[in-house]
């Protein structure tokens, strides 16, 4: 038996794990990125690439993520049921459920660690007020170290 030359479900699979890791180097690099009007001022780059262009990288490879994972998803349906349901919710699915569900909460109440992370964020975006004793652009009323 003959095997296709061009694999769909593979080549949405490894087009996945390009694109994951083109989010991962855009979201790294917006991350540590000043603020909009500082990183236009000052020519901001980051590996030689404007604040934009990392915005306009991480905004469509997203999506296009978004959609090869709708077509991932429909692809391995199979095994992804086997996945979440056997004869009951699987252990595995449960406690993803549950760990999704706490990275949310503490996100939302902006509890440790997600504070930290986020206070660290703002001193990348706003480096001439995080340098200086002048912290009111924070917002400290909601910080939880």
């Amino acid at each position: 038996m003959n095997k296709p030359a061009f694999n769909f479900r593979r080549f949405i699979s490894c087009c996945e794990m390009v694109l994951f890791i083109m989010i991962i180097i855009s979201g790294v690099a917006l991350f540590i990125a000043p603020s909009t009007k500082i990183a236009v001022h000052e020519q901001w780059r980051f590996l030689q690439v404007s604040k934009f262009q990392w915005q306009a990288l991480h905004t469509i490879a997203s999506i296009i993520f978004l959609l090869f994972g709708l077509f991932h998803v429909y692809y391995n349906r199979k095994a992804l049921k086997n996945y979440i349901v056997k004869k009951h919710l699987s252990l595995e699915f449960v406690g993803a459920v549950i760990l999704g569900g706490v990275i949310a909460f503490t996100a939302f109440k902006n509890f440790y660690p997600v504070s930290k992370i986020m206070y660290l964020n703002w001193k990348f975006r706003h480096p001439a007020i995080a340098n200086s004793h002048d912290r009111r652009g924070y917002n400290f009323m909601h910080r939880r170290f």
